[in-house]
């Protein structure tokens, strides 16, 4: 019997030394905040054994309401399908480059050219959205006094980021109203592409802004966008169709014709029409220079520099360049044909990946 009266008293007085600790936590460490509720907050928590990492935790936590929106950016891009497969703009192109979702669709989206869209979308939504996290605020920070564990809450004010979100969207629709006149007016094609590129991307850091906002706002609407982004690839698209831009490799390079290939298959990857001869109105003359393979460590590395040059090009000469641009060639390989294959492998990745962007920055 007095064991069991001892036992007892242990029991009584660990429960007595529980409540008489007065150990409480604020209410946001496990449920909702009575200070920073959810219709005008955002609110992340993050928990650690230090106050630096708790706080980082709560702006992690905070950022995954973000991110599903980068995930759901691809859903909302639109098919866009014309029976004549052709738009036709104020001065009887075949595109009007204004994008407007009207009854006259125009231009057929390729499923390359939507993954460009989809991708250029999510990157310009991550970055706004790692921007907008790191202007939170970490509102509060508790310690528990028993486990010495750090609680910490980011909060993000609904209306401040909601205005300046609306403020940003419009900014970008009046750029691109601006961008979308001055390509119709202008009779200049490179300077309809430049016009047009430039919309294009105004409306995708604008699809970017109103994902976000649609977060923010606790409506979830945000502001309909007046222009599709899929209808302005394909205005795009179609203008770049009608650059012919015939291809030719300088004449001391080596694998000249593999990189001919190379190049003519960027070329119509981009989106380019490539005649067949050199009587057209821009000439791409490609450099590739490469070194002998080097052996380092049982590796062989072959290094060198690619270099691409658009002309205008009228009565079969070279009248101005338009455009130059550089790049470092670095490859290896414990083989040493196969670290010169690889070098040609990256050629080729690199332009298929950048020619066409290149010879639109060209274009401004």
């Amino acid at each position: 019997m007095p064991k069991l009266t001892f036992v007892y008293a242990i029991l009584v007085f660990s429960m007595i030394a529980c409540v008489s600790s007065g150990v409480t936590h604020p209410d946001w460490v496990e449920g909702n905040s009575a200070k920073y509720n959810n219709n005008q907050y955002l609110v992340g928590r993050g928990q650690a054994q230090s106050q630096e990492q708790a706080q980082n935790r709560a702006r992690a936590d905070l950022a995954k309401i973000f991110s599903v929106a980068i995930y759901a950016a691809s859903e909302d891009s639109e098919s866009y399908v014309n029976s004549s497969g052709n738009t036709t703009d104020s001065n009887g192109s075949h595109s009007n480059a204004g994008g407007k979702p009207n009854g006259n669709t125009g231009g057929v989206v390729t499923g390359n050219a939507k993954s460009q869209t989809d991708s250029e979308i999510s990157r310009t939504l991550s970055t706004q959205m790692q921007n907008i996290v790191e202007g939170s605020q970490v509102a509060e920070i508790w310690q528990d006094p028993m486990s010495k564990q750090y609680y910490a809450l980011a909060v993000m004010p609904r209306t401040q980021t909601a205005v300046k979100l609306r403020q940003d969207i419009a900014r970008l629709d009046d750029a691109t109203s601006s961008d979308i006149a001055r390509a119709q007016r202008t009779p200049d094609l490179f300077h309809k592409i430049a016009a047009a590129s430039h919309a294009l991307n105004m409306q995708q850091e604008r699809a970017g802004a109103q994902k976000t906002l649609q977060i923010v706002d606790t409506s979830g609407q945000g502001i309909e966008p007046v222009w599709s982004i899929t209808k302005l690839s394909a205005d795009l698209d179609a203008l770049l169709r009608r650059v012919h831009i015939a291809s030719q490799v300088d004449n001391h390079t080596q694998d000249a014709a593999e990189l001919g290939s190379i190049v003519a298959g960027a070329l119509a990857n981009a989106g380019f029409s490539v005649p067949v001869s050199e009587n057209t109105d821009y000439l791409l003359i490609t450099t590739l220079r490469l070194e002998n393979p080097n052996l380092q460590e049982g590796w062989y590395w072959v290094r060198g520099a690619l270099e691409i040059k658009l002309y205008a090009h009228k009565d079969q000469a070279l009248t101005h360049v338009l455009g130059a641009r550089r790049w470092n060639i670095k490859a290896a390989s414990q083989e040493q044909t196969l670290a010169r294959r690889r070098a040609l492998e990256q050629v080729d990745s690199l332009l298929k990946e950048q020619l066409r962007h290149t010879i639109i920055g060209f274009s401004s």
